[in-house]
């Protein structure tokens, strides 16, 4: 593989990553990562990987990588636990 590539490849996900924590850093405290999300509404970290595909949870946004961790506002989804109901999802066609 050419150097240069690995080069701008690795610069590309160090940028990435420092837009991410800057971003983080901005949100403070407020931002939780999918497991803790998953603990407060009393479900499974997958099954709120798949409500975040399926447009059922709202995130703040996702850390780089493959397998980055999507991150959620805290007030959201303490105010999903607290009213112990799924999230209205907007309807389609109307």
């Amino acid at each position: 593989m050419d150097k240069m590539f690995c080069d701008t490849q690795q610069f590309s996900l160090a940028l990435t990553f420092a837009m991410c924590k800057t971003r983080i850093m901005q949100k403070g405290d407020n931002l939780i990562g999918s497991a803790e999300a998953a603990a407060l509404l009393g479900i499974d970290r997958a099954t709120v990987t798949r409500g975040v595909k399926s447009g059922k949870y709202t995130t703040v946004g996702r850390m780089p990588g493959k397998t980055g961790v999507y991150l959620f506002d805290r007030s959201y989804i303490d105010a999903l636990s607290k009213s112990g109901s799924e999230p209205t999802r907007p309807r389609s066609g109307t």
